[in-house]
C-alpha cells in the first residue's frame, strides 16, 4: 500500500469491517486523495455498503485501521425516504446538510445564516438545480433528488463523498446529469467513493474502479467510453411529477451490501 500523502483523505489498511465484532469484509488496504473518483464494484453481499458504513461510523472497525482524514464525510444514499404531512423545498433538503454541522443556536446568528445560504445555493448551482431550489421535493424526478441529495452533501462542506448506488433506476439523461456534476465536484478537490452496479453509468466521472472480492479489493478496468457519451449533459430536465410522498431529512442506511 502506499504512504499517506497530505492530499489522501481516506484511509484503510488491512481493515475488516463488520457487526458486533463479527466481520463481513476481508482485510482491505485503499486510500482515496482529493481529487479522486473511485467505483467500488462487487456482487451482492460481498459487503460494499458495509464499508461505506464503516467509513461513516455505523459499522464496526473488527480488525485493522480506518481513518477519515477529510472532516465531515458526505453521504449520498440510494433512495430518500418520505413521510406524508411534511413538504419541504428542494433547498429546505439541501440545507439539511448545514443543519448536521452546526450547534443548536447557530442558526439564529446573522453571519452563519449568510454562509448557509451561500452554501446550499452554491451546492444547488453544482449539480445544475439551481432553478428547481423552491421546486418541492415531491415534485422531482428520481434523478434529480439524486442531484439534490449530493447537493445536501456538498452544502455540509464535506471533502470525501460516499455515493450509493447513484445510478439505480435512473433514465439516462439523468445520469449524464449526475456525472457532470461528480466531474465538477471531483475538479474541486472533493474525492469520491461510489458504490455501483452500473459501471458504464458512471465511467466518465472516474479515475480508477476497484471490485470487492473475498481476497480483498482488486483492480477493476473501466469502461471506455467518449466524452460525448456522458460527460456533456443534456439541457437541465423540468421537474416531473412524483408520488406525494415527502421528505425525512436524515438519510436511511442500509445493512451490509
Amino acid at each position: 500500500m502506499p504512504p499517506t500523502t497530505d492530499r489522501t483523505l481516506l484511509r484503510v489498511h488491512r481493515c475488516r469491517a463488520g457487526y458486533r465484532g463479527t466481520a463481513v469484509t476481508p482485510a482491505l488496504d485503499l486510500e482515496i486523495a482529493a481529487g479522486e473518483c473511485v467505483a467500488l464494484l462487487g456482487v451482492n453481499g460481498a459487503g460494499k455498503t458495509t464499508l461505506l458504513r464503516a467509513v461513516l461510523g455505523l459499522a464496526d472497525v473488527v480488525e485493522g485501521e480506518l481513518h477519515v482524514l477529510a472532516g465531515p464525510v458526505g453521504y449520498v444514499p440510494q433512495r430518500h425516504t418520505g413521510a406524508p404531512g411534511v413538504p419541504a423545498t428542494v433547498r429546505e433538503v439541501v440545507a439539511a446538510g448545514r443543519l448536521l454541522q452546526r450547534g443548536p443556536l447557530a442558526r439564529w446568528r446573522a453571519a452563519q445564516r449568510r454562509e448557509d445560504r451561500r452554501a446550499v445555493a452554491a451546492a444547488l448551482r453544482d449539480v445544475g438545480l439551481g432553478e428547481l431550489a423552491e421546486t418541492p421535493w415531491g415534485l422531482l424526478s428520481g434523478g434529480q433528488q439524486r442531484r439534490a441529495l449530493l447537493a445536501r452533501a456538498l452544502a455540509s462542506g464535506a471533502r470525501l463523498l460516499l455515493l450509493d448506488e447513484p445510478t439505480a433506476g435512473v433514465d439516462v439523461a439523468s445520469q449524464r446529469l449526475l456525472v457532470a456534476a461528480l466531474r465538477r465536484v471531483v475538479a474541486d478537490g472533493a474525492a469520491v467513493l461510489v458504490v455501483t452496479h452500473e459501471l458504464d453509468a458512471v465511467a466518465a466521472a472516474l479515475t480508477r474502479a476497484l471490485t470487492l472480492t473475498r481476497a480483498g479489493l482488486e483492480p477493476a478496468p473501466l469502461t471506455p467510453r467518449t466524452s460525448s457519451t456522458l460527460a456533456d449533459p443534456p439541457p437541465a430536465d423540468p421537474p416531473t411529477a412524483a408520488p406525494a410522498a415527502q421528505p425525512v431529512l436524515t438519510p436511511r442506511h442500509g445493512g451490509a451490501a
